[in-house]
C-alpha cells in the first residue's frame, strides 16, 4: 500500500517528527544483550549494526535495588571485542562479545541487579534484559525486559525519544518479552489505514491479506520480509504489507480507522524481531 500525505495541518509537526526520528535511529542502530551473570563473570555481546571492522564500548551497572533513583555501587566499562561462536552465528562475526571478571563479595551485598549498555558518544542505550543475581548461587536470572531508562539513568536526546517498556507493561493485553528475541533497533513508527489518503483505498495487503488492526505491519521488505513477526510496545505485529514511504528503519502499523492512524503520529519506538 502507497501512503499519501495525511491533513494538511499535520504536515509541519509530522515533517518535523520524522527529522528528529531520524536523526535518534541512527544514532541508536545498535544491537545485543547481557547475555549472563554467574558467580565470578558478566558476559554479553554488542554490536553497531552493519560495522564488523569496529568494536562498541559497553558499560556494565551493578545496583542493590531496582528503584529508578538508584544508584550503582560498581560501574565497569569495557569493550565488545571478544570472540563468541553464538555471536558469530547470530550475526555473522564473533568479535562483538565481552565478559569481565566481578567479585561480589567486595560490594558487601547480597541480591544485586545487572544492566548493560552501549555507550556511542554521548548516548547510552541498554541492550537487552536486566539481571538480577543473589551471592551465593551459581546464576543470575532475567527479570525486566527490554530496553529503557530502568533505573534512572540520565538520558540524552536520543534516548528520551524511545518509549518507554516499563510505563506501558501496564497496559491492557501487553505481552513481555521473554530474552530470547533480537534486538533490531530503534525505529521510526508511523500509522496507516486502508483510506484513500493512506493507502488509496486498498483494502488489501501487499501480500494479499486483509489488514488487521494489533497484527498488520507494513515494512521496507529488504529490511524485514514479509511474514517476519516483530514485537513493538508489547504488540506483535506481522510484516504483511509495505509502502513507498517505508523504508530502513521505519515501520507502518495498521489501523481500523483513519484518526486512530493519525492519533498514533510518529513516534520512535524499539523494535525485536522474534
Amino acid at each position: 500500500m502507497k501512503k499519501q500525505l495525511r491533513h494538511l495541518f499535520a504536515v509541519c509537526a509530522a515533517t518535523a517528527a520524522l527529522s528528529m526520528a531520524g536523526s535518534l535511529t541512527s544514532m541508536a542502530a545498535t544491537r545485543g544483550e547481557l547475555s549472563s551473570v554467574t558467580s565470578d563473570t558478566i558476559s554479553g555481546w554488542a554490536w553497531e549494526v552493519g560495522q564488523y571492522d569496529s568494536s562498541l564500548t559497553v558499560e556494565i551497572r551493578i545496583y542493590e535495588d531496582i528503584d529508578r533513583d538508584s544508584v550503582p555501587v560498581k560501574t565497569v566499562t569495557t569493550q565488545a571485542n571478544q570472540f563468541s561462536q553464538a555471536v558469530s552465528d547470530s550475526i555473522g562475526d564473533g568479535w562483538h562479545a565481552f565478559s569481565v571478571p566481578v567479585n561480589w563479595a567486595e560490594l558487601g551485598g547480597n541480591e544485586y541487579f545487572v544492566s548493560v549498555y552501549s555507550v556511542m558518544g554521548q548516548t547510552r542505550h541498554q541492550l537487552g534484559s536486566t539481571f538480577s543475581y543473589k551471592t551465593g548461587t551459581e546464576t543470575g536470572s532475567r527479570i525486566i525486559t527490554g530496553p529503557g531508562d530502568m533505573f534512572g539513568l540520565d538520558l540524552d536526546e536520543s534516548e528520551a525519544g524511545s518509549s518507554s517498556k516499563n510505563e506501558n507493561s501496564l497496559k491492557e493485553g501487553y505481552i513481555e518479552l521473554t530474552g530470547k528475541e533480537t534486538y533490531l533497533g530503534a525505529f521510526t513508527v508511523t500509522g496507516y489505514c486502508n483510506c484513500s489518503l493512506c493507502s488509496g483505498g486498498h483494502n488489501m495487503t501487499f501480500s494479499g491479506t486483509v489488514p488487521k488492526s494489533n497484527h498488520t505491519l507494513s515494512a521496507d521488505l529488504t529490511v524485514l520480509p514479509l511474514g517476519s513477526k516483530v514485537w513493538i510496545d508489547g504488540v506483535i505485529y506481522t510484516v504483511e504489507d509495505k509502502g513507498s514511504g517505508v523504508n530502513g528503519q521505519t515501520v507502518d502499523i495498521f489501523y481500523d480507522t483513519h484518526e486512530e492512524a493519525l492519533e498514533h503520529g510518529t513516534i520512535t519506538a524499539d523494535v525485536y524481531l522474534l
